[in-house]
């Protein structure tokens, strides 16, 4: 008491509540009156563990499985199915490694607490499983994703998913969770960068791609070139670190826009978004290049190494022209590692300076020159035939073709004419071919800014795992859940690309390494691995993970970062 007194006995509880039925695996069915109570408790997935009840994460911790997902749709579905007199016989045996390899990635590389972050870690752990299922089930739907599911050892948030569900959940990524998200993960990387003593300065690749769309999208516009040919499309951006593949960020605009138009507006958007520009060193093709737009890059203090093209009476061409026989004649300027030779000059743009580095490929000169004799034979045998000529076809060669009178024409008629190859054009063309130049305001070293401008492939890699590998080269949902599903096509295509990437780093620390990706393909990876299953007699009895050989094993360990997992698990 407040003078001092003590009193006997013991303390009792206040109240007391039924939190709900304790299932086989630890896991607590949380009573409906109970959240209605703590609503607070409807979103968390809870495990009764040493007499307390703790979340997932921290279930997990302790029991030293934080890979594992802990409940089968199977143990869902059989519950169900005690209730039928005609119900099947539980399933014993199921899919599991491949899940638990890409889970282990996507926890390792931030993606999990990233989305946790941004949504809430049930939605999370459905997001992971429907991106999973893509990458898995390359061009599936979501209306086949329960049956999948079924059949698949995945985390119990997933265990009732299905089209409709899943439509809802795309639909939680809002812009502004989608820019919440990209956030996260810049933090995340740039944690591990200070981390691991290094600058946070980063060079990332920035690009874009064009998705079709069959879906009445506001960005959704006829592409620049499609001449109406297909269905409209959005553009997809995406900016990629170059040297571990991670995605920086991404978005999307209008479709019919091209790459040089938008450079000044990817600036802009993120930093409207909060990335710090100063640490961003853009590396672009020569899509984006333009006096304008390095003239806004400098102004704006932002870094580029970007490459440049060479137009016909340009200044750029001139340039080559002036230093085009000291380069190809001085064996100094020869880089045997690249194959080219190069030279260096610089340029003050407004009192700043920018390095321009000219490169010659005498390989592709020569097959530039050829496919260039090839294309102008064939565009003047067609126009002197009196056919139609395609127009990407006439506006790639008009420069090189004029029209003349026809030394044959009868004297007494209407002078007849016909075309020409114009010699000085295609001469200059002959001049430059072979040549291409790399302007960037930060490195001064040619062969340095050749080997980060060759390094943009990583941009490409994760297009084409996107667009070929996921099926993402069409979108299929509606305007509310169109950034949902692209969200889950890109942590799926960046999944894929950190399983290229960890193997890539491999060989680099062992040269001599013997281990290799099947046939060189992450679909034939995913389908060895899905050969390990696990399995159980009953519902009561634990999960028995069947043998792993040591080949799998390494793979996990090497390009999943992963551990081994227990051999056996509720």
């Amino acid at each position: 008491m407040d003078d001092g007194t003590e009193i006997g006995g013991h303390s009792k509880p206040t109240e007391q509540h039924q939190v709900g039925a304790l299932l086989g695996d630890n896991r607590v069915k949380i009573s409906k009156k109970f959240v209605a109570k703590f609503p607070g408790m409807a979103d968390e997935i809870w495990y009764f563990f040493n007499n307390d009840l703790v979340d997932e994460e921290t279930y997990f911790a302790e029991a030293g499985q934080e890979h594992l997902p802990s409940l089968t749709v199977a143990e869902a579905q059989f519950d169900q199915d005690l209730q039928n007199e005609d119900a099947e016989q539980e399933r014993t045996e199921k899919g599991f490694l491949p899940q638990y390899a890409l889970a282990a990635l996507a926890n390792q590389s931030g993606i999990t607490r990233a989305l946790q972050e941004t949504f809430n870690k049930k939605k999370a752990a459905q997001f992971l499983d429907f991106i999973y299922y893509l990458v898995l089930n390359p061009g599936s739907s979501a209306d086949q994703f329960d049956d999948w599911a079924y059949h698949q050892y995945i985390s119990p948030a997933s265990e009732t998913l299905d089209d409709k569900k899943i439509s809802r959940l795309l639909q939680e990524c809002s812009q502004e969770k989608w820019d919440q998200f990209w956030r996260l993960r810049y933090e995340q990387l740039t944690k591990k960068r200070i981390e691991s003593g290094r600058e946070t300065k980063r060079f990332c690749a920035l690009d874009s791609t064009s998705i079709g769309t069959y879906t009445d999208l506001a960005d959704a516009a006829y592409g620049h070139c499609k001449q109406d040919e297909g269905p409209p499309q959005i553009n997809l951006v995406m900016v990629v670190d170059q040297f571990t593949g991670e995605t920086v960020y991404a978005f999307t605009y209008e479709g019919s826009v091209n790459d040089r138009a938008t450079y000044d507006y990817v600036v802009q958007r993120m930093t409207s978004v909060g990335f710090p520009m100063e640490e961003i060193f853009l590396v672009t093709d020569r899509g984006y290049s333009s006096m304008f737009n390095m003239q806004s890059l400098l102004n704006e203090g932002i870094h580029f190494v970007t490459g440049v093209t060479i137009a016909p009476k340009s200044v750029d061409e001139k340039l080559i022209f002036q230093h085009r026989n000291h380069i190809i004649d001085n064996h100094e300027t020869r880089n045997s590692l690249h194959g080219v030779y190069q030279f260096s000059t610089k340029e003050v743009w407004n009192k700043k300076q920018v390095h321009v580095h000219i490169y010659y490929n005498p390989e592709l000169a020569q097959q530039a020159i050829d496919g260039f004799n090839d294309r102008l034979c064939t565009t003047l045998a067609i126009l002197n035939a009196g056919k139609k000529l395609d127009s990407r076809q006439w506006e790639d060669m008009r420069l090189y073709l004029r029209q003349e009178i026809d030394p044959k024409s009868e004297p007494h008629k209407e002078a007849r004419k016909i075309w020409v190859v114009n010699q000085d054009e295609v001469r200059r063309f002959k001049n430059r071919a072979g040549f291409f130049i790399i302007k960037t305001d930060v490195i001064s070293d040619p062969t340095q800014a050749l080997a980060l401008y060759r390094q943009r492939n990583t941009i490409e890699m994760g297009f084409n795992q996107l667009k070929n590998h996921l099926g993402g080269r069409r979108l299929r949902v509606q305007e509310r859940s169109h950034l949902g599903k692209l969200l889950a096509f890109i942590i799926g295509a960046s999944l894929r690309v950190k399983i290229r990437f960890n193997y890539e780093h491999h060989k680099e620390l062992h040269p001599a390494t013997k281990m290799e990706i099947p046939g060189n393909s992450v679909d034939r990876l995913l389908s060895k691995l899905g050969r390990c299953t696990i399995i159980r007699k009953k519902k009561s009895e634990y999960w028995q993970v069947k043998p792993i050989p040591k080949k799998a094993r390494d793979w996990l360990e090497v390009l999943f970062q992963a551990k081994a997992p227990p051999t056996k698990f509720r």
